[in-house]
């Protein structure tokens, strides 16, 4: 059953987002100044079950409005790591100009090791040929 009063809308709003009964009834939809919490624990209690079919689809909402924000989330940080084509151009200009060092791995008897130098000709022509 869908709200139609304000008050009973704000209540369901709260309610899908977290408060409880008794808040949410206390803060949108009771009139009275002095009324307990008992009345208003019970009270909400009611006006939860007469609506909770529209308080689960606010849920419902809610969830789905989080999961797609975390996506989002995700997605950018997985964006920020991937370099513009224009970066790219740059580092591979750098390379062929021998303005940037390159790492090489290079065999000792203990094993390989990288180590950063200056591009040798191979590694300019291959910069320039991508």
């Amino acid at each position: 059953m869908q709200p139609n009063l304000k008050s009973h809308i704000e209540f369901c709003k709260a309610v899908a987002d977290g408060s409880t009964y008794k808040d949410a009834y206390k803060t949108y939809v009771s009139r009275k100044v002095n009324v307990s919490d008992a009345v208003c624990e019970k009270d909400g209690s009611l006006l939860a079950k007469k609506y909770a079919s529209h308080i689960h689809d606010l849920k419902q909402r809610i969830s789905t409005a989080i999961d797609k924000a975390h996506e989002n989330s995700v997605l950018n940080g997985t964006l920020e790591g991937i370099l513009t084509k224009a970066e790219r151009m740059k580092i591979l200009s750098d390379i062929a100009r021998g303005e940037l060092l390159v790492s090489k791995p290079f065999f000792t008897k203990d094993g390989a090791i990288d180590a950063f130098v200056q591009p040798d000709h191979t590694d300019r022509k291959n910069a320039i040929s991508v």
